[in-house]
């Protein structure tokens, strides 16, 4: 039940790449890409197992609450901005300076975290959906060991070993998991209304 308007194979990259995703947040400005390399390697069973963790993205509306996350990103160097130059004092150097370390911090580390959050709920949601792990866990197992990144950290995917791990181990805490990723949105949603109240407050 997810819309897809047209759906992209990626082939002649050269060397193999293992990759597959959903681009786009409302249909139909939607669209499914998957490479030759990786329909190659998996099964049926594998392959179901891949989508239903890119239906995943679709059905929990990740695209729309990473853009919220995303425009929250003005608003919190903005916020910094207004404490370093007004209540700090600090010089327009040392504020400029403060701006790009904030930045840098909000992306790799606030950001990130995010992300590495809603991949997991994607890869819950494949779980749910198929009442297994097994088949998105067997499809990871194959990307990894053939691109020899299966024990690699991703500071925005979670490594594929640490994925795997987390697939194994869900059964029996769904409910947990559940209200962990309801949680994460009514923080980023509280969080973005507060940036927001504060903002306009600075700015009287």
């Amino acid at each position: 039940r997810v819309k897809i308007r047209e759906y992209y194979l990626l082939s002649g990259t050269g060397r193999p790449f293992y990759t597959a995703g959903i681009l786009g947040m409302f249909y139909p400005f939607r669209y499914f890409f998957i490479s030759s390399d990786l329909l190659r390697i998996l099964d049926q069973d594998e392959l179901i197992g891949v989508l239903a963790h890119e239906a995943g993205h679709v059905k929990k509306r990740h695209m729309l609450w990473l853009c919220l996350i995303f425009f929250n990103f003005p608003l919190f160097l903005g916020i910094i901005l207004f404490v370093m130059a007004r209540l700090l004092k600090f010089s327009d150097a040392l504020s400029s300076l403060s701006l790009i370390i904030f930045g840098f911090l909000y992306f790799r580390i606030i950001f990130a975290y995010f992300l590495r959050s809603f991949e997991r709920e994607a890869d819950y949601y494949s779980y749910k959906l198929l009442g297994t792990h097994v088949p998105l866990a067997s499809a990871l197992l194959k990307i990894g060991e053939l691109s020899g990144q299966l024990y690699k950290k991703n500071w925005h995917h979670y490594g594929i070993i640490e994925r795997i791990s987390f697939l194994a181990s869900i059964k029996g805490k769904e409910k947990a998991l559940e209200g962990f990723f309801r949680r994460l949105r009514a923080f980023v949603l509280l969080w973005f209304i507060g940036d927001v109240f504060l903002m306009w407050f600075l700015m009287l």
